[in-house]
């Protein structure tokens, strides 16, 4: 983990910023509730592939004017922003810190005042729309939505947060690569179609059971309107789908919904509609860029086709 992808202040620098007149036990206690939970999360990691969208939309949009040292600054830099805000849902007060931080270092980045007010607008949208997807997620479980509307539902919420963020992540690398208008909307388009992706495979990933959380399938015990569930709606009769309800009702216990699930080829269905999906959001990239540009990511996309084909 380098200093430029995740700069977290020390507690002294911290209280120095917001100009605190007595710095000594408050430094104690910000490195305690604050600083220390926050580096906990930042070692587990995890948004290797959003950090990829940042590097392949400002590579897109740079056309290789920018010197190497440069690019590779800005992009952790970008990807620090995303990680950020990544986060801000998962882990109270130090998280909901955690995603406005790094607007603070702004000044540090030697970008135009052009490009400085791109970044907060950028930042503050995806902040918006991550905290409306959580207020989605903790309305009404996904099982008493009628069956006719789980499907949008669960696209919206995808939107929203995973969409949020990769097409934040590639509308960071656009605009510190200064890309013209209609690249930077191809690009951001892009980069929410393919967050939305991402989180269908990583719904197929855990439609495994684990042992460790009381027999399995917590996405779908915690009532989130996931990709699964969109699927096992939009693809089942009334009467199939009122029998997926009770099958996930019955969870901890997995043998009913797995017995569902393997007689309505739910994972071979979910994963069908994901990869068409993945292969959809490529077009209008291709139509633009010409296909030679879209090599490594579409390498990347790959990867997910992997872990799905393994779950």
């Amino acid at each position: 983990m380098s200093e430029i992808s995740h700069p977290l202040p020390s507690p002294n620098r911290l209280l120095g910023a917001l100009r605190f007149s007595s710095p000594g036990v408050q430094s104690e206690r910000l490195e305690e509730t604050l600083l220390k939970p926050i580096g906990k999360l930042l070692k587990a990691g995890g948004g290797d592939v959003c950090s990829q969208v940042v590097t392949f939309a400002f590579e897109v949009a740079d056309h290789g004017k920018t010197p190497a040292d440069r690019k590779q600054e800005l992009c952790r830099r970008a990807e620090w922003l995303v990680d950020a805000i990544r986060m801000s849902p998962q882990a109270g007060q130090a998280s909901r810190w955690l995603a406005l931080q790094p607007l603070t270092e702004l000044s540090h980045w030697k970008l135009t005042e052009s490009q400085q007010v791109q970044v907060y607008q950028l930042c503050i949208e995806a902040l918006s729309r991550v905290e409306l997807s959580s207020v989605l997620e903790v309305g009404p479980t996904v099982d008493l939505l009628p069956q006719d509307k789980v499907f949008d539902t669960a696209l919206a919420c995808m939107e929203l947060k995973a969409g949020a963020l990769f097409g934040l992540a590639a509308s960071l690398g656009a605009a510190l690569a200064e890309a013209d208008a209609p690249t930077a909307a191809l690009l951001k388009e892009f980069g929410t179609s393919f967050g939305m992706v991402v989180q269908m495979f990583e719904d197929i990933a855990l439609m495994k059971t684990d042992p460790q959380l009381g027999g399995g399938y917590p996405q779908w015990r915690d009532g989130r309107p996931g990709w699964v569930w969109a699927v096992a709606a939009n693809a089942s009769s009334p009467e199939e789908y009122e029998r997926f309800k009770e099958a996930v009702r019955c969870l901890p216990d997995p043998g009913y919904l797995e017995h569902w699930t393997e007689s309505q080829a739910l994972g071979m269905r979910a994963k069908s509609l994901a990869i068409e999906y993945l292969d959809r959001i490529f077009d209008p990239l291709e139509e633009r860029l010409g296909e030679s540009r879209l090599n490594w990511i579409r390498e990347v996309a790959q990867s997910l086709r992997g872990v799905a084909a393994r779950s």
